[in-house]
């Protein structure tokens, strides 16, 4: 790895403003803009970024793959209204817009106090990568090489943290989020990344209303205005309603207006579709719809520390003596045991487990309700093969339904608590593991799992082992050095006994 570093002071920066503050600036302005200055000075942390997205702000940045390939990465217009079509009216050449970013660039980088630019020597295959010579222009000097370990003589790095600084980075707030527990379990050097040192999951612009936020909305809309008549609201005001959610997104991006059409269009039809699964169950569940993120604050006594655990629950059914915990997902989950032991799946039960205590209501259930659409196969023709000494086969319409198949897809996971079937007549529709805990072992395990996550955490342990598949959306593969190292899952349970 070849690397430049430079160091630009502050002060130098500063004084600029200064001047600037004296030659065309009124008291009042002044004042403004000292405060802000003096606020950036105080912003701690570090950014790690790439050339494109690095700013001044924080005192320490580190730009990673500055070469010649990725800089300068300017948007070169093509089809149609492309460089030749620019070129011919009043907007900005090809040549222009490259020396406005290649100056907004060099400005920006002579800002920071600290700042660490580094490119690897050779991809993955060998092929050497060159050097952004406007970079080495700017500095004034050659990167210098660093030599690292050879793939032969890797050593997994050991990665802990002492208890104090476990304590002031796990502990500094008593609040805690459930998910939060989860990610821990799931692997704790996520954990460490997110909720130790707050680094931002980096997001792109289309992820503004994901799917998953946006079907969960339109359900909290729908079952507020028409209770369990939800199932029965047409498409056209499904789109309406979406369309309305779309609004502000058009407001802000007005060039992603054909992309919105189609995702209006694309997300009232899957919509329209769930209601359709949901309208069994609701015809055949007779407890009513009693709340709708619905906040909880269940406190926990941790050694000398006592602990907030906090969470909304999407939709609690209740009946005069029961009650029913469901929870939206975007994709099919289950509840299992084994994951409910290892602290993967404490959501559902920590929810029931505060509504029992809080609210003075029996537990009948807790369970997910899947949004998502499933793929069905459905074949539009059967083939008769002939058999042995006879004549060719012949072909005849397929008896299967792929809408009957979809409608009949398990969408509801979950356990179920003594006293569920009183308020249920058909489970066609649920998806219940045998052999499940009954409600005391869950309340039970429930106190030894969270209080094994709760030690571990403070013992400073963040290696980067993780359970199965944690790697395939974390945001922070690019600065984790784990290897994608899997491990079994532990049951606090069993440790425990």
């Amino acid at each position: 790895i070849s690397i430049w570093i430079f160091y630009i002071g502050l002060k130098l920066f500063i004084a600029s403003f200064n001047v600037l503050m004296d030659k065309s600036m009124n008291e009042e302005q002044k004042e403004k803009l000292k405060t802000i200055i003096d606020s950036i000075k105080e912003i701690k942390g570090v950014c790690i970024s790439s050339l494109n997205d690095c700013n001044g702000i924080r005192p320490h940045c580190f730009i990673m793959s500055a070469n010649a390939k990725n800089f300068p990465s300017i948007v070169i217009h093509k089809d149609i209204f492309n460089e030749n079509y620019i070129q011919n009216t009043t907007l900005p050449s090809l040549q222009k817009r490259l020396s406005f970013q290649l100056q907004q660039l060099k400005d920006t980088l002579f800002q920071m106090e600290d700042c660490f630019i580094s490119y690897a020597q050779a991809d993955y295959e060998g092929k050497t990568v060159e050097a952004s010579n406007d970079i080495k222009e700017w500095i004034g000097k050659d990167a210098s090489f660093i030599d690292v370990k050879e793939s032969s003589n890797y050593e997994k790095t050991k990665l802990f943290i002492s208890r104090e600084q476990a304590k002031d980075l796990f502990f500094k707030d008593s609040i805690f989020s459930v998910s939060r527990l989860e990610s821990f379990a799931k692997c704790p050097f996520y954990h460490y990344l997110k909720y130790g040192l707050h680094l931002r999951e980096p997001k792109s612009v289309t992820e503004v209303s994901t799917k998953g936020t946006l079907f969960h909305s339109m359900l909290e809309h729908l079952t507020t205005i028409y209770h369990k008549d939800y199932i029965h609201v047409p498409l056209i005001e499904i789109e309406k309603i979406i369309k309305d959610e779309f609004s502000f997104f058009l407001k802000v991006y007005p060039n992603k207006k054909t992309w919105v059409e189609g995702q209006i269009i694309e997300y009232s039809q899957k919509i329209h579709r769930v209601l359709q699964q949901l309208s069994e169950f609701e015809n055949s569940w007779h407890m009513n719809i009693k709340e709708q993120e619905y906040k909880i604050l269940k406190k926990m006594e941790f050694e000398d520390m006592t602990l907030t655990f906090t969470g909304y629950i999407d939709r609690m059914d209740t009946s005069s003596t029961s009650f029913c915990i469901f929870d939206y997902k975007s994709s099919k989950k289950e509840l299992r045991k084994e994951n409910f032991q290892a602290g993967l799946s404490l959501q559902l039960l920590t929810y029931t487990i505060y509504i029992e205590e809080n609210e003075h209501l029996k537990p009948v259930g807790c369970f997910y309700i899947s949004l998502s659409s499933p793929f069905i196969q459905d074949e539009a023709l059967h083939i008769s093969y002939p058999k042995d000494n006879q004549k060719l086969g012949f072909v005849e319409p397929s008896n299967s339904n792929g809408l009957d198949e979809y409608n009949r897809q398990k969408i509801i996971s979950g356990w179920n608590f003594d006293g569920f079937d009183i308020y249920i007549d058909s489970k066609e529709q649920f998806a219940i593991p045998k052999n499940t805990l009954s409600y005391e072992e869950c309340k039970e395990q429930w106190d030894i799992i969270v209080n094994g996550l709760l030690k571990k955490m403070k013992e400073g342990d963040i290696q980067a082992n993780h359970v199965e598949n944690a790697c395939m959306y974390c945001k922070f593969q690019r600065i984790c050095r784990n290897n994608r190292k899997e491990v079994r899952q532990i049951s606090f349970i069993e440790e425990e006994a």
